[in-house]
């Protein structure tokens, strides 16, 4: 039931708030990605390929209502199993008065292994911010996630707290930064994330990306603490196509560092490759939606979501 609502009814709900926003006087700006991935587990010497599709976008509505929305879609493959992931994501945003933003958010992840049941993630919660002006905006959120396995196992309890820092004062270069941490009495267990990421446009057609993120889960029960540490860096360029519309062809290598204790260590050496088309009102540095360093610029509101799409 869950994998059908999000391969059928999320896409119909997708395409409505498009065509919404299409049909009202709105400025959106945003890009939409696909790119290709290598990757090598150096512990099990295992590889994996991967393909993903994605969209980071922002509408700002005549009201002055900002919708903030991001979607994607992935299947990677390694020697022995297949996962699709899928992602959603609307963070709904009022400005008031003196840059005061008040909002709402409502993410939903899932994914599954091609012999196994579907793990679907569900996020919501409030936001309250402020935006400084000179591109710098900061919104913190406090919500709730629920898990559902399809094996009949639901968790509800989850408790989810975070930060988001964004810091763009020109055209040329811009800051992210979040933190996360997710909490749960069924899962006995806490999870704390801290990640940023960064793109500097060194020349007009040239742009150098990166991200940095650390992630910690503490479980009870006996279980082993686990630990993830991931960089990534990489450089786009981008051409005119014979439409008149920019195109960025972009490459970007990243490591993840995972630490579950003894004799359950993982360490993930990859390359990705991808092309991105910017739209609407875009300006300043573009970061790829389907690399790390774009899924760190834009998180989802959970500690635990944001450690597996970061990783994916």
């Amino acid at each position: 039931m869950q994998t059908r609502f999000l391969t059928r009814v999320l896409p119909l709900a997708a395409t409505s708030l498009l065509l919404s926003i299409a049909s009202a006087q709105a400025q959106t700006a945003g890009v939409v990605s696909g790119g290709l991935s290598y990757m090598n587990e150096s512990e099990l010497d295992q590889d994996a390929w991967g393909a993903d599709l994605g969209v980071d976008a922002m509408t700002r509505l005549s009201s002055g209502l900002i919708l903030d929305y991001r979607a994607g879609i992935g299947y990677a493959e390694s020697d022995s199993e297949g996962v699709t992931s899928l992602l959603g994501s609307l963070h709904v945003i009022y400005p008031l008065a003196n840059g005061v933003r008040l909002g709402a958010y409502g993410d939903v992840m899932s994914f599954s292994l091609d012999d196994d049941d579907d793990v679907t993630v569900w996020s919501y919660g409030l936001s309250a911010g402020m935006d400084f002006g000179g591109g710098t905006i900061v919104d913190a959120y406090i919500g709730g996630s629920s898990v559902d396995i399809g094996g009949g196992s639901d968790f509800n309890d989850l408790i989810d707290t975070g930060l988001m820092l964004t810091y763009a004062p020109g055209t040329d270069w811009a800051l992210y930064g979040n933190l996360a941490y997710t909490t749960s009495d069924d899962l006995d267990a806490d999870a704390f994330t801290i990640a940023a990421a960064g793109a500097y446009q060194v020349a007009p057609d040239w742009t150098l990306f990166g991200s940095l993120s650390y992630t910690t889960v503490d479980s009870g029960g006996g279980a082993s603490d686990v630990d993830v540490f991931g960089i990534s860096g990489g450089a786009g360029y981008t051409f005119t196509m014979s439409n008149g519309r920019p195109l960025m062809l972009a490459g970007e290598v990243f490591y993840l560092d995972l630490d579950a204790g003894p004799g359950s260590n993982a360490k993930l050496t990859g390359i990705s490759v991808s092309l991105t088309m910017p739209f609407g009102n875009t300006s300043g540095p573009v970061i790829p939606a389907t690399t790390t360093a774009g899924a760190v610029k834009s998180p989802t509101h959970s500690a635990l979501t944001s450690l597996y799409s970061t990783a994916y």
